[in-house]
């Protein structure tokens, strides 16, 4: 039998129990579910079709299948001869529009020589008015001529030294371009990878734009799965997400976030494209691999069990 003071203790105490109880349900209903998305597949985030840039026959292959490249490393060569040869000659046409460009002794010798006509003429001048008839008209005449001469000769110097400069500018910038060409007879990896196909060996001819190599990106990789409209609704990109692969018996998890969510709806089933992705430094995914995606819309990284 309940005594009365354990009764009276059990009134007062009841409502701050059942207010604690409505605040917990509450909270419960407010947090948000992980959804779970079965028959998630991981694919590749990235994979490129490596083209020549050059017509002609490839000389060198460097790389293989299986072997891991560096963004911009030099995977082939197709046959440089003529284009090093072209790089030679414009080298050596740059080299001489150089020379000419800094060259100032013909502009030197022509400032030098109208400044003599100029004292010439001046001197000249000078004797015809202290002594009269010193310097006959004629005289002066030539005189006048050659000051006149010495002056447009230097400024013709100064001229085509500042065409020899325009020279030397279009002569360094067929350099450049002698050595763009050259450049595109080298098949460069354009991003950091996997290559996976070998697709033109040494000696065979190919044209620009010809695939040569295909290179995959395995880290990170992508994780692509299909949601309902309304589970896509409260879907946020930078939402944690796991990825479970199940494997042998053996089980994996890995964590990462949700970067894309399509907006558009498929008409046919109503769904929605999303994926997330998964880093692979060890190499643990591989593209093909099913799993189960686990998003949480809270950013709380949710538990994943086995169950699809």
């Amino acid at each position: 039998m309940i005594s009365p003071s354990t009764r009276r203790l059990y009134l007062t105490l009841s409502p701050a129990v059942w207010s604690l109880s409505f605040l917990a349900a509450t909270a419960a209903a407010a947090e948000p579910a992980s959804l779970h998305v079965p028959d998630a597949v991981v694919t590749l985030s990235e994979q490129i079709e490596v083209p020549a840039r050059s017509a002609g026959v490839l000389a060198t292959m460097n790389v293989r299948e299986g072997d891991v490249v560096k963004a911009g490393q030099v995977a082939g060569v197709m046959d440089d001869a003529d284009a090093r040869l072209a790089v030679a000659k414009a080298e050596t046409e740059a080299a001489i529009a150089r020379a000419e460009a800094d060259n100032k002794l013909k502009a030197l010798a022509a400032e030098k020589a109208a400044a003599a006509a100029k004292a010439e003429l001046q001197r000249a001048l000078e004797s015809g008015e202290k002594y009269a008839k010193s310097v006959s008209q004629s005289e002066l005449d030539r005189l006048r001529l050659q000051a006149d001469k010495g002056s447009l000769e230097h400024q013709q110097a100064e001229h085509e030294r500042s065409q020899a400069q325009l020279t030397a500018r279009i002569k360094a910038n067929e350099l450049d371009a002698a050595r763009r060409k050259l450049e595109l007879h080298r098949i460069t990896a354009p991003a950091s990878g996997m290559v996976v196909d070998v697709r033109k060996h040494v000696g065979e001819w190919v044209e620009p734009g010809m695939p040569v190599l295909r290179i995959v990106r395995m880290d990170p990789l992508r994780v692509e799965a299909f949601v309902s409209a309304a589970d896509a609704v409260g879907l946020r990109p930078g939402c944690d997400a796991s990825f479970q692969i199940a494997a042998g018996g053996a089980t994996d998890r890995v964590a990462g976030k949700l970067s894309f969510i399509s907006p558009e709806i498929d008409p046919i089933n109503g769904q929605v494209r999303i994926w997330v992705d998964l880093p692979n430094a060890d190499g643990t995914l591989r593209p093909g691999l099913q799993g189960t995606l686990v998003i949480t819309p809270a950013g709380k990284l949710a538990p994943v069990d086995g169950a699809r």
